[in-house]
């Protein structure tokens, strides 16, 4: 047979599905010949198939792949495509290959439409008849952050949860205390709890999208601040060289330590341990004659730090002007206010002539006179003077004079 178009030197046939002989058959003049035949064998080309199937999972779980494959030369290379992208699998052999995959997805769901892309055999023929869709609906998983370890002074809290995907769900995990969630509202990232007592508390953010589930916990240290802080009332010292510091406050709970700190703030003294609750100041300067300031400051965990002051003024030794030594009880005695810490005093008392009626030396705070000269005996009601000589133990000296009135009625 005489194919068409065949009077050139080369020849493009058509498509062939089936063995055929080709010669050349060359006349010049009354001359002609014939090429050898040459024959052309025609390969069967592979057929590739994935069966069909639907499902639903969690990104990056595994599922099969069924290919089927047949006619052509083994091995294969295969090429399936997810609809993004091709993904290739060489020497595979005729019949069923199973080839497992894991779907990856970062969003809320994706569909993946999984197909034959190619196949090639050994041969290099390459399948023209590929059939088959597996249709995988991926829910991507959780990645759950419950927020920071946190140290509160609260008992109210705003949770710090990060979303990611799905819907959240707050839990409580240790029951410290009751709680509850503003709003009664627990699915909020940033719900806020609300509970009655001081203590550690564990919350669970659990994310759930479709079946894929993550969850975090969070530790969370709740307290109360402290109250009612007190360094102590304003005081006046008389002469006195030391005096003892004593601040107090209200604690509702021990969750959290407490410290403290006295500092001067005007004036001068040295405190023995300024750390301690209760300490001593001595060596006490007013260089200002404005009163000594000493701040209390104390601190409660991460709680703002409490203050609160008392103010010390240094004055003179203080005398009264007068006493009623009758024997009733009441004001039998002179005393002078301020002798508590002296190294040693002398005082003279005169009367209103200028006559010495009573004289004693002391180095403690035992001064009391009541009313009785040298000799025991009561001197009269009337208008007596005073000279105290005083020195301190930090071998300062001072001179107080004045008039006292005795009265016995």
């Amino acid at each position: 047979e005489i194919v068409a178009n065949s009077d050139t030197e080369d020849y493009q046939s058509v498509p062939l599905t089936s063995k055929i002989y080709f010669r050349r058959h060359v006349i010049s003049g009354a001359c002609e010949s014939y090429t050898d035949t040459l024959e052309i064998n025609i390969l069967d080309l592979p057929i590739a198939t994935i069966a069909d199937f639907e499902d639903t999972i969690c990104s990056g779980e595994e599922i099969i792949l069924d290919f089927t494959i047949s006619s052509g030369q083994e091995p294969y290379s295969l090429t399936y495509s997810d609809g993004a992208d091709e993904f290739t699998k060489n020497a595979l052999s005729a019949g069923l290959n199973n080839i497992p995959v894991n779907p990856i997805t970062d969003l809320t769901n994706h569909v993946f439409d999984l197909t034959v892309f190619s196949v090639i055999d050994d041969y290099g023929c390459e399948a023209t008849d590929m059939t088959g869709l597996v249709k995988i609906v991926a829910y991507g998983n959780p990645s759950s952050n419950a927020g920071p370890d946190e140290e509160v002074c609260s008992l109210d809290y705003t949770l710090k949860a990060v979303k990611s995907l799905g819907n959240g769900l707050w839990t409580q995990i240790s029951e410290n205390g009751i709680k509850s969630y503003a709003d009664n509202d627990n699915t909020l990232p940033n719900a806020v709890i609300l509970v009655d007592k001081a203590g550690l508390y564990t919350y669970k953010w659990k994310e759930t999208n479709w079946h894929c589930v993550d969850s975090a916990e969070v530790n969370l240290t709740l307290y109360q601040p402290i109250s009612d802080i007190d360094a102590g009332s304003d005081t006046s010292l008389f002469f006195v060289d030391k005096f003892e510091l004593n601040g107090t406050y209200s604690n509702p709970d021990n969750v959290a330590d407490t410290t403290s700190l006295w500092e001067i703030i005007q004036g001068y003294g040295i405190i023995d341990n300024p750390e301690s609750r209760i300490t001593n100041i001595s060596d006490l300067v007013d260089d200002t004659r404005e009163g000594i300031i000493i701040q209390w400051n104390v601190w409660k965990g991460e709680c703002i730090a409490q203050v609160d002051s008392l103010v010390i003024s240094l004055q003179e030794i203080f005398t009264p002007t007068g006493f009623t030594p009758n024997g009733d009880g009441i004001n039998d005695y002179l005393k002078f206010n301020g002798l508590e810490n002296a190294a040693e005093y002398k005082i003279i008392i005169f009367n209103r002539w200028g006559t010495e009626v009573f004289g004693k030396v002391g180095d403690s705070d035992d001064l009391e006179w009541d009313g009785k000269n040298e000799k025991g005996i009561d001197l009269p009601e009337d208008t007596y003077y005073y000279l105290l000589m005083v020195k301190n133990k930090n071998g300062t000296s001072d001179s107080h004079k004045g008039f006292i009135i005795i009265k016995r009625g």
